[in-house]
């Protein structure tokens, strides 16, 4: 059976030095993660020692993604190049391996426009309250891999959902990680919001099921899969691994399919829907 992983991370060593230099008040946090053990390193790593490790656990092909917060947290002027040179180095990479990688492209979001610097700087400072006089490691933990990228994700899908922007944009698709970012696990609550999004042309959980691609994102425990699987189909579920930093190993991955109830479906979540959503085939 084909499997096809699409949240697999990587980063330039371009991106990574300029988010060291950063200043202290500017820096993210989350980049600390990135040095745990030989992350780095196998961050850094998109060539053979990346075709290995895929070989190791039956990985096909992995969709490259540049790490968090990739060139977000830097300005403009130095975004825009180094997100250049990173995506021409993914593409010597899948150039290189061209049936072992794809890759996403990563964007200079950077704007110094006012309104955008007000924005980010109210949404910092309220985040920064809710995540902050603990312990440092616990901070960082709570506010990223613990619970706060999942609940931040999520609210911005329902923000995407609540503006109607499938509406306008109907042939959108998004991918969720980390089985959907929390809404499914609130779906029915979730969807009462429907109650007031009278300008929706559908119902919330409608737009969750159909708009919406979640992604396993290495937590491989056959709840998860089941918990998911009665709200959306097999149709809309991913597989991905988190690389490097989580790594289940062949094992792993080979129970995680083997618990799949319907025949179909293993080939669906391994590859078939990654192909067709990324036009891979």
């Amino acid at each position: 059976m084909k499997i096809i992983a699409i949240e697999e991370h990587w980063n330039s060593a371009g991106i990574r030095d300029a988010l060291d230099g950063l200043p202290a008040g500017a820096r993210d946090d989350s980049v600390a993660l990135n040095t745990i053990g030989d992350n780095q390193t196998r961050l850094e790593d998109i060539g053979q020692g990346r075709v290995d490790a895929m070989d190791a656990t039956g990985i096909d092909v992995a969709i490259l993604s540049v790490v968090t917060p990739a060139t977000q947290a830097l300005p403009a002027r130095e975004a825009i190049p180094l997100a250049r040179d990173a995506n021409d180095e993914a593409t010597s990479a899948v150039r290189a391996h061209p049936d072992r990688f794809r890759a996403f492209a990563t964007l200079p979001t950077s704007d110094p426009q006012a309104a955008a610097a007000e924005l980010e700087r109210c949404a910092t400072q309220l985040r920064d309250a809710a995540y902050r006089g603990l312990d440092p490691l616990v901070d960082l933990a709570l506010a990223t891999f613990g619970w706060g990228w999942h609940m931040d994700a999520g609210l911005s899908a329902l923000r995407l959902i609540l503006r109607g922007t499938f509406d306008r944009h109907p042939d959108l698709q998004l991918v969720l990680s980390h089985w959907g970012e929390m809404l499914l696990f609130w779906m029915d609550r979730a969807d009462s919001l429907s109650e007031a999004a009278w300008h929706l042309e559908r119902r919330v959980s409608d737009y969750i099921t159909t708009d919406i691609h979640i992604t396993s994102s290495g937590m491989l425990q056959e709840r998860l899969l089941r918990h998911t699987l009665d709200f959306t189909s097999a149709d809309r579920v991913l597989f991905s691994t988190d690389y490097p930093f989580q790594r289940p190993d062949a094992t792993a991955i080979g129970r995680f399919f083997d618990a799949i109830p319907d025949a179909a479906a293993p080939t669906k979540i391994a590859s078939g829907n990654a192909e067709a959503l990324f036009r891979l085939a």
